[in-house]
């Protein structure tokens, strides 16, 4: 991800914006989705020795 930076001195540039709360959230967003798989899997898993 990055920005457009308009700068009147020196024109326009890209910058990197990844920073220390996208990374944590990135990391939240995989951590639950592993945990929302595996809870899907002992449900299914379950219902299957049924």
């Amino acid at each position: 991800m990055a920005v457009l930076l308009l700068d009147s001195e020196r024109g326009p540039r890209v910058t990197p914006t990844v920073t220390l709360y996208q990374l944590i959230g990135y990391n939240l967003l995989v951590v639950s989705a592993v945990l929302a798989l595996r809870l899907l899997v002992a449900i299914f898993r379950e219902r299957r020795e049924e």
